[in-house]
């Protein structure tokens, strides 16, 4: 009989956990284009912008700029990166890459990330 209330306390337990993490998911809103106007209507204004070449800035955090890129224009070390960093919770921060294009940003690629990571 002990085991058996052990047993039914430790799934009371694991369901409680379960449909906590489900309400957490369904509640955060993630950016369906990732466009700047997007992600300033969702989070507000950017905690940091920043402008680089690519090949100033390599580093294991900036990996996937780099491969959205062909190892000639890698080469070429003239392209503009434009890069957003948002708050989206408090542990929680969003970057995005855009490449400079006329008057318009495309998205390169984006990367959500702790607070606490180190890089």
């Amino acid at each position: 009989m002990k085991h058996y209330s052990i047993l039914v306390f430790l799934l009371f337990i694991l369901h409680s956990c379960k449909n906590s993490c489900q309400f957490q998911k369904e509640d955060v809103i993630k950016p369906k284009t990732y466009c700047v106007n997007e992600i300033e209507s969702l989070y507000g204004t950017p905690k940091d912008v920043a402008s680089y070449l690519i090949t100033e800035q390599h580093d294991e955090f900036r990996t996937s700029v780099l491969n959205c890129f062909t190892k000639a224009q890698r080469l070429s070390r003239s392209i503009k990166v434009m890069e957003y960093t948002w708050q989206t919770r408090p542990d929680s921060l969003l970057t995005v890459w855009y490449l400079p294009h006329m008057d318009s940003l495309q998205v390169l690629c984006h990367c959500e990330h702790s607070v606490y990571n180190l890089y």
